[in-house]
């Protein structure tokens, strides 16, 4: 029987290397697994290249607002697994608790749920200061409580939580880039900052989804640390692969949008105060991570 595996967020940076991930993986078998990339558009270039990478790929239009459609769409096959993320927004909970609840009355026996981690102290249990996090920390408590709810019911459902930290991609080219190099350079000082390639986001959940016995995975959460570094120390990176530095915005303007957006601020006072959780470089049951000299080397070419 044909394990289906759903990978929401398909179109975006995690969603795709998850996808990516999955094909490239040793135990992914063409003819045992197929890959349903939930996406609002079947046709747009994006989810055309994906389903374009193996016959393994179909897309399935959904909405995260009714999340059962995007399960019985898979119907009478039963979906497998799943790879939840959530888009931060006013019904960023509303929503990501009703893909949990489809999810499991659907039957999928294992959830891969990719939040954020929000350092030492507030991972887990603890509630963040930063309402864009203190949502994801919701939806990993309503995770939980449905895995201890099924535990009396028919059909297993285990999960794993994933927490990433910065974004390298957040220093991709673009106005948005500029202000996250400028926050960086700025507002963290000479504090380091950990940071992680969504490429090994995609690897640890393609790990998680298809071995979701493992000690490694099941019920399991843990943090993604691909890197951590100075601003100094990156930017001496940054300029010998690409003869430039990190491009930054102007102080000015980054402090401006800091006063006018209070979580902005919350989570750079948090950068600079207390830092994310997890420790860098480290591997998880044979899953490497990538250095931020690697990541730079792979996109040198965007940034000349």
């Amino acid at each position: 029987m044909t394990k289906h595996i759903v990978v929401t967020g398909a179109t975006g940076k995690q969603g795709r290397a998850v996808v990516q991930s999955l094909l490239k993986h040793a135990s992914f078998n063409a003819s045992e697994h197929s890959i349903a990339v939930v996406t609002r558009d079947v046709n747009s270039r994006t989810t055309l290249s994906l389903t374009q990478e193996s016959p393994a790929v179909r897309a399935v239009q959904g909405d995260f607002k009714q999340p059962s459609s995007i399960f019985s769409a898979l119907l009478p096959e039963k979906p497998w697994a799943a790879f939840i993320m959530t888009v931060p927004g006013p019904n960023e909970v509303a929503e990501g608790t009703g893909l949990i609840d489809a999810a499991a009355k659907a039957g999928v026996s294992h959830i891969v749920l990719s939040t954020v981690d929000r350092g030492k102290e507030n991972n887990g249990n603890n509630p963040s200061d930063v309402s864009h996090w203190q949502t994801k920390h919701e939806i990993e408590a309503h995770l939980r409580r449905v895995v201890e709810e099924k535990k009396n019911q028919p059909g297993t459902l285990t999960y794993t939580i994933l927490r990433p930290v910065f974004f390298m991609d957040n220093l991709n080219p673009g106005f948005f880039g500029k202000v996250c190099g400028s926050v960086w350079r700025d507002f963290i000082n000479k504090g380091s900052l950990k940071l992680v390639d969504s490429k090994d986001i995609g690897n640890f959940a393609a790990a998680a989804l298809l071995d979701p016995e493992s000690e490694a995975w099941r019920n399991a959460e843990t943090s993604i640390v691909s890197d951590e570094l100075t601003y100094l120390q990156a930017n001496d990176v940054f300029r010998e692969h690409t003869g430039q530095d990190i491009a930054v915005s102007w102080r000015w303007l980054t402090s401006v949008l800091c006063s006018l957006n209070k979580d902005f601020q919350m989570m750079s006072r948090f950068l600079r105060e207390k830092g994310y959780g997890g420790e860098a470089g480290v591997a998880r049951s044979g899953v490497q991570v990538t250095s931020f000299k690697a990541w730079v080397i792979r996109n040198s070419d965007q940034f000349r």
